[in-house]
């Protein structure tokens, strides 16, 4: 899972916010031997929240390179939308959006996106000392609405991810794994029935 954990959990020791120039990227970077087919579909019904989509950017410049080689790539996005509560917890879907860049796209690789359905929680606060609630979710691979190649996620099909979340009261969400900020989002509802969150950019190479 050494793939999945690096992107998904890109890590800073300060908040992630969903303001300013949302192209930027993190400094962290994957890697995988894949190859994907079709075009993402970033459509997606976010309820009562703002659309943490909006900050998804297909400029892939800053993935064009590692470490000044030339080599096939994509720029990724981790996001996702859930509703429930605080006593049954939460389920909705994840996604992991690819912006192939050039090299990638030269080789046959293209705009891509792979689709989990997402369900836990909820659970204690344990590391994070100014979270409100903590959410362990178990993700399932939604092949359905899945637009990337099996060889994308063949490794990542079902996977466990946890998060501890603190909620504003001006209805920002500040996810946290492990007591590092990892994303930020939304919520809404007394008993948090909708959240959402969108991770930093992250480079992909393959």
């Amino acid at each position: 899972m050494h793939l999945l954990l690096l992107s998904l959990f890109a890590c800073s020791d300060s908040a992630v916010k969903l303001e300013g120039d949302p192209s930027v990227v993190s400094e962290t970077d994957t890697d995988a031997d894949t190859d994907a087919d079709t075009d993402a579909d970033t459509d997606a019904d976010t309820g009562p929240l703002p659309d943490v989509s909006q900050w998804l950017d297909p400029d892939v410049s800053a993935c064009a390179s590692y470490y000044g080689e030339t080599r096939a790539g994509a720029k990724g996005y981790w996001w996702g939308t859930f509703a429930g509560d605080r006593t049954d917890g939460w389920s909705g879907t994840l996604r992991w959006t690819l912006y192939a860049n050039d090299t990638w796209a030269a080789a046959g690789g293209t705009d891509c996106e792979v689709t989990w359905s997402a369900s836990g929680g909820p659970d204690p606060v344990q590391y994070c000392a100014d979270c409100d609630i903590g959410y362990t979710l178990t993700a399932i691979v939604d092949r359905a609405h899945t637009t990337c190649s099996e060889s994308v996620y063949f490794s990542y099909q079902t996977f466990t991810a946890a998060y501890e979340i603190r909620l504003r009261e001006s209805g920002d969400a500040d996810w946290y794994n492990y007591g590092y900020a990892a994303a930020a989002g939304y919520w809404a509802g007394e008993e948090v029935t909708d959240l959402n969150f969108l991770s930093p950019a992250a480079c992909v190479w393959f």
